[in-house]
């Protein structure tokens, strides 16, 4: 089993300043559970990017981390389509042990909370947690990365640790 992340620039590491951390969230997470975690984070990425292919390499046993929904906000499309876009991706992954992780809200731009807790799905809310953004209100700081890695951490160590002694 491995943990396998896909998600948006976040994800990805993204730094506002200099292109790209280099330690991100997925891969301190990794450092911090000592198991395998790889990442699949790109910048731009967004719900309605998923498609049958995002499955290709991913084993069922293995834990798929979704970060996803900001850039879907960010570019402007309706609610109605997000939640049409994300209906399809929880289809798309429906056989596979997934925990969505709810994007901070956005300033000035309509929250995601409530549609992503209205799905039947495993949910980790990022808007609970205070963490540090850079100076545009989206990305991650140095700092924020570690304190999500330690986040994720806590909420994943009990299920990981069962899946791996199970398989």
């Amino acid at each position: 089993m491995k943990i396998v992340v896909i998600g948006d620039s976040n994800a990805y590491g993204f730094d506002p300043y200099n292109g790209r951390y280099l330690n991100p969230w997925p891969k301190l997470l990794s450092e911090y559970i000592n198991k395998e975690v790889i990442n699949h984070g790109m910048n731009g990425m967004m719900i309605s990017h998923v498609n049958p292919d995002t499955l290709y390499g991913i084993d069922k046993h293995d834990l798929i981390l979704i970060q996803l929904g900001t850039n879907d906000i960010l570019n402007g499309f309706f609610m109605d389509y997000i939640e049409k876009k994300l209906d399809k991706m929880i289809d798309i992954f429906k056989e596979y042990t997934v925990i969505y992780l709810i994007p901070k809200d956005v300033k000035g731009f309509p929250s995601l909370v409530n549609l992503f807790q209205s799905k039947s799905m495993d949910t980790i809310n990022l808007n609970e947690w205070d963490i540090d953004l850079s100076y545009d209100g989206i990305h991650f700081t140095e700092r924020g990365h570690e304190q999500l890695a330690k986040f994720i951490y806590t909420h994943i160590l009990g299920y990981v640790t069962i899946k791996y002694e199970q398989d």
